[in-house]
């Protein structure tokens, strides 16, 4: 099972990076994306029949487990956005230092570490799903705010303009967590708990994979034809160009998670 999904996992990371410089079209990317399906297909039948599954695939079951792992998955794919494009946005279309930008970033995990301890305490009292209804509801909204930088905001508009997304993490992490747990049958905590870190490094990866493949490829079709460089050396209006549309998609992964909460 694990080395059934390792190759599916590692197929599908390898089609949506080299994707990028290739194109997506091309018949060795979707010769990876095919295997990529092929082996996850494989391993879900693997999974249901043997004695001591890697995943319990009748955790999948219930219905509000699934729900809150997908939502996960998203929240880690929208998460990375921040560690991949903010970077680029402040160093490059903005012109700060790499200290300047690295204490700029410190905004979002600041409102993170801040509001999560609360947005804990407040899914114990009014429950889960007005909670982390909220987180992601704040998640779209910081997203699209995001969306809307350019290479002239200020270092305060900037700020101003992140916080949503900082907040709408830490509010959505908790309750999130603490659903996934709690649906989880006594003897399969421990499975639940791996299948967290699993889907957090996933979305992680594939976040990486996927929306810096979107924003290189928006980035060079902004620049024109008679641009030779890649991404990161275009022309600035382009590079903000893409970082705005990459954003847009980050909401629109957002809005998909609201909605699976009902």
């Amino acid at each position: 099972g694990s080395l059934l999904f390792f190759i599916s996992l590692l197929a599908f990371l390898l089609a949506t990076t080299f994707g990028q410089h290739i194109g997506f079209t091309d018949p060795r990317i979707l010769l990876l994306l095919g295997l990529a399906a092929l082996f996850l297909l494989v391993f879900i039948y693997v999974e249901g029949r043997v004695v001591a599954p890697v995943v319990d695939l009748k955790l999948f079951a219930n219905q509000q487990f699934g729900l809150n792992m997908i939502q996960r998955y998203l929240s880690f794919v929208m998460f990375v956005s921040v560690s991949l494009l903010l970077p680029f946005y402040l160093q490059t279309m903005l012109g700060h230092t790499p200290r300047a930008a690295g204490l700029l970033l410190v905004a979002i995990p600041i409102a993170f570490g801040t509001i999560a301890p609360v947005a804990g305490s407040l899914s114990d009292r009014l429950g889960a799903r007005p909670v982390t209804a909220l987180g992601l509801l704040l998640l779209f909204l910081g997203a699209l705010s995001i969306s809307r930088l350019t290479e002239q905001s200020s270092t305060v508009s900037y700020i101003l303009h992140v916080l949503p997304f900082g907040l709408g993490m830490g509010i959505f992490q908790s309750p999130n967590n603490s659903v996934i747990m709690s649906l989880a049958p006594k003897e399969r905590l421990g499975m639940a708990s791996s299948l967290l870190s699993v889907v957090r490094t996933l979305g992680r990866s594939s976040g990486i994979a996927i929306l810096g493949a979107f924003w290189a490829g928006r980035v060079l079709i902004y620049a024109g034809s008679n641009h030779s460089g890649d991404a990161t050396t275009a022309p600035i209006p382009a590079q903000v160009a893409g970082f705005q549309e990459a954003f847009l998609v980050v909401a629109g992964f957002a809005l998909f998670a609201l909605l699976l909460t009902g």
